[in-house]
């Protein structure tokens, strides 16, 4: 019995942690998402020339025009003190960075470029197809069209142990 309660709390802390991250951009589609598999979601759309942010937590789901919020009117803040600021030991910020970079993953980077100049465009030809490799797909158009199509994942328990070690 006691086994089954610890396992019952020790379950969602393990989803929390591993449960994957994922970045999702298409710009054939318009979609740009950022998904936490079964806890949260956050996505940008437009529709009928209003941009729209969705977020979904669970079971509670809430749209929001960022539009209207900027028309409203804003109350004139008071002026504030200054603060001091703390002196803190200096971290190794950019080590931090990188480490926190190389935690997540390229899943599909797909890119069909067209810069409207038939030059470039034959340029560019052969050196993308020099850099085409299977989570990187990048090719030339050279009908007008451009899009790209990005997917990355990550996990919570990597940004922790890049954060912490």
């Amino acid at each position: 019995m006691i086994l089954l309660i610890g396992l019952l709390l020790v379950a969602p802390i393990l989803w929390i942690l591993f449960a994957p991250i994922v970045l999702r951009i298409d710009t054939k589609m318009g979609v740009y998402r950022v998904r936490w598999k079964g806890i949260a979601s956050f996505q940008f759309s437009i529709q009928e020339d209003v941009p729209i942010l969705s977020l979904h937590i669970w079971f509670w789901k809430k749209d929001f025009q960022p539009l209207d919020a900027l028309s409203k009117a804003r109350k004139p803040n008071s002026k504030k003190k200054a603060k001091k600021r703390k002196s803190r030991k200096k971290r190794n910020w950019r080590r931090l960075g990188l480490r926190l970079l190389h935690s997540f993953k390229v899943r599909q980077f797909d890119l069909m470029l067209d810069t409207d100049d038939f030059v470039l465009n034959s340029y560019l030809y052969p050196v993308f197809h020099m850099l085409h490799c299977k989570p990187l797909q990048l090719g030339i158009n050279y009908q007008g069209e451009s899009s790209l199509q990005l997917r990355i994942e990550n996990r919570l328990i990597r940004l922790l142990k890049a954060i912490l070690l």
